[in-house]
């Protein structure tokens, strides 16, 4: 499934190394790891809406 994946992403150019740390520093900016560490509690600036 990886190997998939892979040549998927491969095919319009995805570099995924760069992919993955941007969404990392899009995380890090977000959840700010001192205050969040530990921590199942979600970012004030979420505007995300759980529902069952």
């Amino acid at each position: 499934m990886t190997a998939y994946l892979v040549c998927l992403a491969d095919l319009p150019g995805v570099d995924l190394v760069e992919a993955a740390n941007a969404k990392l520093d899009e995380s890090e900016r977000r959840y700010n790891p001192d205050l969040y560490r530990g921590s199942a509690r979600e970012s004030a600036s979420t505007n995300l809406v759980m529902t069952m």
